[in-house]
């Protein structure tokens, strides 16, 4: 079985009928034999010769000078031919992880280098806070778009002087001068205010313009309801964003053109990874997963440093291993292309100590009360979705206006 690694494909935006997920996919591959390594029964099969004639006609070549006979398979029989196979799953190993860092690094490089999708698009962000600023800094930062042509309001000057310095976009306090010549506007505002922030927009937007909103809990009938609006992507980022490792879910409005879904999809991916779902319902659930998800790992990781420290460990010391152990093997998952099953056992001998502590983990409920974990994160974003969308305009009686003319006498 060949160690190549499949060519890989990049996706700019994912399909408006499926999920697809954004990000450098890798084919299953072998880590045993890779590149030109092969052991000697390939050979053997290839000119139909035992082993001993093989050995004896690649002598004869090495005295008279001559190089050594090229296979099919690479580089000729004494650079093929490898007899230890500890050795050749050693060297392979290494060299299969190399390939694989080189082929997710080029894939990144030519998404963002291919990426036109956002040239000269002007994009207003409204709130500029911890969300806003990555995203702004993920766009500047993959150069995606210019700084002039950003534009963030925030009602606080001194937030804007900030991000002023650091970017060198444009800044103001006005929401509605910042939206007029937008083509994109992002949604970066607390939950609180939405609703204020969408009636002072309300009338403003024009209809071609893409709304993206990266409001937790607001659905988009809330928001189009607010803004009149009806081009609307809805998003559900996570924490990790804040340093461009971000895991994003979207979905869209059919209003919204195959082209702005293009442009949506460039914009997310400013953040990390993003994941296009058709049904909106998908994001409630995304919410449990990816979007509450790191308050889990947190978790975990306090308590693993907790742990340490009780075996004796300086919490220094302890939060240090910790750390890169979680990353350590996040990495290591993202770029294995088997289940994380095989390798949790990879790492647990019968009988040894990985073995006892996932026993304990086990006898303690650790999965299902994951599960339950989760399922109350989406139980929860349902409600608030739900609580959201009832204060929404479109659900409140339409004010009347109070009038003290006296109706009109009928004639005779």
């Amino acid at each position: 079985m060949s160690g190549r690694l499949a060519p890989m494909t990049h996706v700019a935006v994912p399909s408006p009928t499926r999920p697809t997920r954004v990000s450098a996919r890798l084919a299953p591959t072998s880590v045993w034999v890779s590149g030109s390594m092969r052991y000697e029964g390939d050979r053997r099969r290839e000119t139909g010769r035992s082993a001993e004639a093989l050995a004896k006609a690649g002598d004869r070549r090495k005295s008279a000078g001559e190089p050594p006979r090229v296979s099919r398979y690479g580089q000729g029989r004494s650079a093929s031919v490898v007899r230890c196979a500890s050795e050749a799953k050693d060297i392979a190993t290494a060299r299969l992880a190399s390939n694989i860092k080189d082929s997710i690094r080029d894939g990144k490089e030519r998404c963002l280098t291919r990426s036109t999708t956002l040239h000269d698009v002007p994009i207003t962000f409204i709130g500029a806070g911890v969300m806003g600023e990555a995203m702004i800094g993920g766009l500047l930062r993959h150069q995606l778009v210019e700084p002039g042509a950003i534009t963030a309001a925030d009602r606080h000057p001194e937030r804007l002087n900030e991000v002023r310095d650091l970017f060198q976009v444009q800044t103001t306090q006005d929401n509605r001068v910042a939206v007029r010549k937008a083509r994109i506007v992002v949604l970066s505002v607390k939950p609180q205010v939405l609703t204020a922030v969408c009636a002072d927009l309300k009338g403003v937007l024009r209809p071609q313009t893409l709304v993206v909103s990266i409001v937790a809990g607001a659905r988009i009938a809330s928001i189009a309801a607010g803004l009149g609006h009806t081009a609307i992507v809805r998003t559900m980022p996570n924490t990790p964003a804040q340093v461009g490792e971000g895991m994003t879910v979207w979905t869209a409005t059919d209003a919204v053109s195959h082209a702005q879904r293009e442009q949506a999809g460039a914009l997310l991916g400013a953040l990390g990874k993003q994941l296009y779902v058709q049904d909106e319902g998908f994001l409630d659930k995304a919410t449990a997963v990816s979007g509450s998800g790191p308050a889990y790992v947190f978790l975990l990781m306090e308590a693993l440093i907790d742990a340490a420290v009780h075996l004796g460990w300086s919490r220094a010391d302890a939060r240090e291993m910790v750390i890169q152990t979680v990353k350590g093997s996040a990495m290591f998952a993202e770029r294995s292309p088997v289940h994380p099953a095989e390798m949790r056992n990879m790492v647990t001998s019968p009988g040894g100590t990985s073995a006892d502590a996932i026993y304990q983990l086990e006898k303690g409920g650790f999965r299902t009360v994951l599960s339950k974990a989760v399922l109350a994160a989406y139980q929860r974003s349902v409600a608030l979705g739900a609580v959201n969308e009832a204060a929404a305009p479109s659900a409140a009686p339409s004010p009347t206006r109070k009038t003290t003319r006296k109706p009109r006498a009928k004639r005779r």
